[in-house]
């Protein structure tokens, strides 16, 4: 089977975006998600996404080395 049998849409989004829902999400949820975990908020945050329609995101991840969080919030504020 196809997966356009099972999607509307493909939304990309820029390595910033990634880093800036990485931020968002820390900032205001107190949860750390690796930069592949947080790549469908970052779509949603970055005004990729419609979200007025019902619509999940998961958030994964956590296994990162403290250079790895201090580069994405550098990356975050550029």
């Amino acid at each position: 089977m196809h997966l356009d049998a099972f999607l509307d849409d493909i939304v990309l989004v820029s390595e910033q975006d990634i880093a800036r829902a990485f931020k968002t999400i820390l900032t205001r949820t107190k949860m750390l998600g690796e930069p592949a975990g947080v790549t469908a908020a970052a779509g949603f945050l970055s005004g990729k996404v419609d979200t007025s329609l019902k619509t999940v995101a998961a958030l994964t991840g956590g296994n990162l080395t403290r250079e790895t969080v201090l580069k994405l919030l550098d990356m975050a504020a550029d």
